[in-house]
């Protein structure tokens, strides 16, 4: 919804009628301002979930407890909230950036760009692609427990699924 109120601002803002211009800038700017809002309600809601998990963690799916407890799965879960915080970062600057206009003193900073905006995006990349987190459910025969369900043995065949009576209408 954000990126929809930012473009159709942009959008406005490049108009060559400068009251058009004006009420897109303002748009664009409410658009940044929303995507901060929701990122922060994303976050507040992301944390109750991790607190909630952690509180009830003796009471999570034991046939998983393998893969909850591996280093990388921990790695993957770090770098999923620390690319959140990256690209919350990024839109706070994003909305510093706008709020004196096209012509502001941080819109005109090189340094702050580059750091603030692509470096806050190329490290939330590489984290989320080098701990992408399929591979720890690829690590699961290494970290079940030999009573525990590991997910691949409950493959079934296409033609399986043909017979089975939950594909019946």
């Amino acid at each position: 919804m954000s990126f929809l109120v930012q473009s159709s601002g942009g959008g406005l803002a490049a108009s060559a009628n400068q009251d058009s211009a004006k009420m897109g800038f303002n748009i664009l700017l409410g658009g940044l301002i929303l995507q901060v809002i929701t990122m922060f309600i994303f976050m507040a809601m992301v944390g109750l979930y991790f607190y909630k998990v952690y509180v009830n963690r003796d009471h999570l799916d034991q046939r998983y407890v393998g893969i909850r407890n591996t280093s990388f799965f921990h790695a993957v879960m770090w770098s999923i909230l620390v690319a959140i915080l990256l690209i919350f970062i990024r839109s706070i600057y994003r909305v510093a950036e706008m709020a004196d206009g096209f012509g502001s003193a941080i819109m005109h900073n090189e340094t702050l760009f580059l750091v603030l905006d692509g470096v806050m995006c190329v490290i939330a990349i590489v984290l989320l692609t080098v701990f992408y987190p399929g591979f720890s459910f690829k690590r699961k025969r290494e970290s079940t427990n030999d009573d525990k369900v590991p997910f691949g043995d409950d493959k079934i065949s296409l033609n399986d699924l043909d017979q089975s009576p939950r594909t019946r209408l």
